[in-house]
């Protein structure tokens, strides 16, 4: 006989508060800075390159692992899969994926129904993992194929003033790798 302990759900236990903008429809015309880590925060995305204080463009220091070519190939994708997405800036670092996506439904031509940015980040994801299983798979490799921490943060972009600073925010993450908590 088999002994499976199946998991109940207990609200007060598994009950997860929502980092959502309570009542926004995430839908709509937008640009969206959203955060995605790595399974356990893993450093296996990229590398920060040496010559961090000399650099003039700080994304020419990241290295990607196989894994992070693989977040790039699935970025460029986007908006193959959704027409009224835009990726504007990104940065893949060594444990997480900074990225802005922008919504625009004012030139939509299909009568589909426009993807949420949860949509969006759920299928980015999804094909991740599948590219990256398959990667796992062809090279022998012995890995799980967890790939992404759960859930994801984001914020929604309200104004020019904002757009610049994620922008700048993001353009710098590799100048600041060295203060974060997983630099090694």
């Amino acid at each position: 006989m088999y002994n499976i302990n199946l998991m109940v759900f207990k609200p007060e236990i598994h009950n997860r508060r929502s980092i959502r903008l309570k009542g926004y429809d995430y839908s709509n015309d937008g640009a969206y800075f959203v955060t995605v880590c790595s399974y356990k925060k893993e450093l296996i995305f990229s590398s920060v390159g040496a010559g961090l204080a000399s650099a003039r463009n700080y994304n020419d220091l990241i290295i990607l692992k196989p894994p992070g070519k693989i977040i790039l190939n699935c970025l460029n994708k986007i908006p193959m899969r959704f027409a009224n997405v835009e990726i504007d800036e990104f940065i893949i670092m060594p444990n997480h994926l900074h990225v802005i996506i922008i919504i625009n439904n004012r030139n939509r031509v299909d009568a589909r129904p426009t993807p949420t940015l949860g949509d969006i980040i759920c299928a980015f994801k999804s094909e991740c993992v599948n590219d990256y299983i398959k990667y796992i798979n062809d090279n022998n490799l012995i890995k799980s194929g967890k790939l992404w921490q759960r859930n994801y943060y984001d914020r929604v972009i309200r104004n020019d003033m904002e757009l610049n600073a994620y922008r700048k925010y993001i353009n710098d993450n590799p100048a600041n790798w060295v203060d974060d908590e997983y630099f090694m």
